[in-house]
């Protein structure tokens, strides 16, 4: 009966909750760390979960059977970097190496950055990779003739292109070729740790000595895939740092060496039917029958669950004092019932031990292992909440921005900083503006607020339609191209648009952007290609037969640019200072497609591939939600007059000359100064006092990039009519709606 005593039996609700039973016992009963042995019955998933448990809990242990490599970060990262070479370098592994810290380097956080936003095409080698990022600086600059803000989702040109140096840098390790031998692939393995790893010199010292000498017996070239798969299998396979057991020291064995160290206290995990004594299945590799006829020391696969059973015995009549066996009755993992072992249950019935049943979780913080579990513990009593509130100081922050968000009034989570910002003021003394920053501000002052203030960029999975070979803005800037360089030649000839002697050259034209378009955006579906050189080509006859019906039009300026260092003609190097009037004066850049000169008149003309849905042909500002035309109209002036000429824009406008809307244009002679200006004022005035509400003049959540953010948010004429009552009379709110009545009035 005493011998009896000395078993426990335990019962645990999955295999990791095994092993954090074992912990909490050693801890609650301050058992010395050398007076137990925790030993396993199955190397998966028991192993790693010990590995990980010693790490994270700081705590000395031994493994007799040594540490498996690919549980240390160096062998991690090896481990990942073959099978990211195996796999055919696709990049949301990559992205994952980097998040995980799997490389070592300054800019690997930028390289998840813009892999994250790339679209990396389908292919091997490095050649997609850096075809998406080409693509990307050509949609900068794209989005530089589209006079919209540069960068590419908060991505600057010199991050992109430090990126893609390290790419190139990382791809270099890689040997190329369609046979490798396998030292080379071992070497670029190496390589990599040296320049990317978080090296730990013994872990790197096992997997060098072990690489070179399979190396050394290996002589064979085979693709680098794979070998690298290979690699891969066989480094997740190795361990190292085996070692007996040591004063001071948890040991850790699998059964079949357990209960040599005459320890006190022996933990046997996996003592569950699914885990022990295991199957009896055959190696299909290499079949027992095989195994004995190349040695005798070969283990056999059918033999194994006997042995495992004699080893349980062995130990159990080995201990000297006590042995707890641990069997868990349901996977976490998939959530599937397990039983005990048979002699889990013999035990159980025959010594009348009756079986523990472990909750998952401590019963009191003293038996926590971590913060967590000490958290959890502590839930039942009354100042729970205070304590989780200084062990997670940000979760107080969450609740305070739900609670003001939640609340009728209006705070700084609603956009209202509160006080005011001149360091935000649109003026002349402050940043560079651009017309798409101020009709981004004009159409919701929200976005705005989340975009230009705190530079909050939405990381998304770009997704491309399978019709199209080119996204709008590259179809668009395609164009744009084509008219300038078409109108531009026309022009140095003295010829004018003529439908019967320009038609070819115009395709010659397009012909040479498509060509150059398909280095930067290589055709991945040939139907989409045909589609979009047929619209394309469309779109071009549409462009030459309006421009042939032009009379009395001389173009005088192509791609006018101002603020972008280019001189000549009508560009201006530096930024346009627009005055509307003494406290509506700012800094703008862009560039204007056309200037024309009708009829002793100057108008200018902003080409949109697009479709005209958007605008109104009544109110060409519509309500100050486009402002473009209307601002490049004074640029223009401003231009005109520091190079003293004599001539003021008279028509400013819009023009479609794509295949959707058939050259159609929307112009307008440009409002007065003083009436633009009343339009910026109040925009300017909410910037200046702080006040980014999520209001806006029509619905434009729907196609936002920031809608799963605050879409559920925006404020109707009901929600602003309660923030008023709830505000009272603060005169800094007053103050700011004036500002916005008077915007939403415009």
């Amino acid at each position: 009966m005493e011998t009896y005593s000395q078993i426990q039996l335990c019962e645990t609700l999955g295999t990791e909750t095994e092993i954090s039973t074992v912990l909490r016992d050693i801890r609650s009963g301050t058992i010395p760390l050398d007076t137990v042995e925790i030993a396993y019955t199955s190397e998966m998933p028991y192993v790693s979960l010990l590995c990980d448990a010693v790490q994270r809990y700081d705590l000395p242990a031994t493994f007799a059977e040594g540490i498996p490599i690919s549980t240390t970060r160096t062998g991690r990262a090896l481990v990942n970097f073959y099978r990211w070479v195996g796999a055919g370098y696709p990049s949301d592994e990559l992205v994952m190496m980097c998040r995980a810290g799997l490389i070592a380097s300054e800019s690997a956080p930028a390289i998840a950055t813009v892999l994250q936003h790339a679209h990396i095409g389908e292919g091997e080698g490095p050649r997609p990779y850096f075809i998406a990022l080409n693509q990307i600086k050509a949609n900068m600059q794209d989005r530089e003739t589209e006079n919209s803000e540069t960068g590419h989702r908060g991505l600057s040109l010199e991050e992109i292109e430090a990126v893609e140096e390290e790419l190139k840098r990382l791809f270099a390790l890689i040997p190329k070729g369609p046979n490798v031998s396998l030292d080379v692939l071992v070497n670029a393995g190496l390589q990599f740790l040296e320049h990317y790893g978080n090296v730990e010199d013994e872990v790197l010292t096992a997997i060098r000595d072990r690489l070179h000498h399979v190396a050394q017996s290996v002589r064979r070239k085979a693709p680098a895939r794979r070998l690298a798969n290979r690699l891969s299998e066989l480094i997740t396979n190795l361990s190292f740092k085996a070692e007996a057991a040591k004063p001071g020291h948890l040991s850790i064995a699998p059964l079949s060496r357990a209960g040599y160290t005459n320890r006190a206290h022996i933990y046997i995990t996996g003592m569950d039917e699914a885990t022990f004594p295991g199957g009896a299945t055959e190696d299909p590799i290499l079949l027992d029958g095989e195994r004995s006829g190349v040695s005798g020391e070969l283990e056999l696969r059918r033999t194994r669950p006997a042995e495992q059973v004699w080893h349980l015995i062995r130990v159990l009549g080995m201990a000297s004092n006590k042995v707890t066996l641990l069997s868990c009755h349901r996977s976490l993992s998939d959530s599937r019932e397990r039983y005990p072992a048979a002699l889990f249950q013999q035990a159980a019935e025959q010594m009348n031990i009756n079986p523990v049943i472990v909750p998952t979780l401590p019963e009191n913080s003293a038996q926590a292992l971590d913060d967590a579990e000490a958290l959890i513990a502590h839930y039942p009593s009354a100042d729970y909440e205070s304590v989780v509130n200084r062990t997670f100081p940000y979760l107080v922050s969450g609740q305070k921005a739900r609670q003001n968000r939640e609340w009728s009034g209006l705070t700084t989570y609603d956009g209202w900083l509160g006080e005011t910002t001149s360091e935000l003021a649109i003026t002349a003394q402050h940043d560079i503006i651009s017309p798409s920053k101020l009709e981004m501000l004009a159409r919701c002052p929200y976005r705005y607020f989340l975009n230009h203030v705190l530079e909050i960029q939405p990381i998304e999975k770009v997704e491309t339609d399978p019709t199209r070979w080119l996204d709008p803005l590259s179809y668009g800037a395609l164009l744009h191209a084509l008219f300038h360089k078409f109108m531009q030649l026309l022009k140095a000839r003295g010829e004018r648009p003529d439908r019967e002697r320009h038609g070819t050259l115009i395709q010659k034209l397009l012909q040479k952007e498509i060509e150059a378009k398909k280095e930067t955006h290589p055709v991945e579906h040939e139907a989409a290609y045909r589609a979009d050189v047929k619209r394309l080509s469309q779109a071009a006859q549409v462009f030459l037969s309006v421009e042939s019906d032009q009379k009395n039009t001389d173009p005088i300026g192509f791609e006018v640019s101002f603020g972008f260092g280019e001189s000549g003609g009508l560009n201006s190097e530096t930024p346009v200072t627009l005055e509307l009037a003494e406290d509506v004066a700012f800094r703008i850049r862009g560039r204007i497609d056309r200037v024309d000169r009708v009829e002793n008149e100057i108008v200018i003309w902003d080409y949109k591939t697009g479709s005209m849905a958007q605008y109104d042909e009544q109110d060409l500002l519509k309500r100050g939600t486009h402002l473009q035309w209307a601002l490049y109209a004074y640029v223009l002036n401003s231009i005109l007059k520091q190079q003293q000429e004599p001539d003021r824009v008279q028509l400013s406008g819009y023009v479609f000359p794509g295949d959707r809307e058939h050259g159609r244009r929307l112009a307008e002679t440009p409002p007065a100064p003083e009436a633009l200006a009343n339009v910026l004022r109040p925009l300017f005035e909410l910037v200046e006092n702080g006040g980014f509400f999520h209001i806006q003049k029509s619905q434009e959540c729907d196609y936002c990039i920031y809608n799963r953010v605050c879409s559920k948010e925006r404020l109707d004429a009901n929600a602003l009519a309660t923030a008023r009552e709830t505000m009272g009379d603060d005169p800094d709110f007053t103050s700011l709606l004036d500002s916005l009545n008077r915007w939403m009035g415009i």
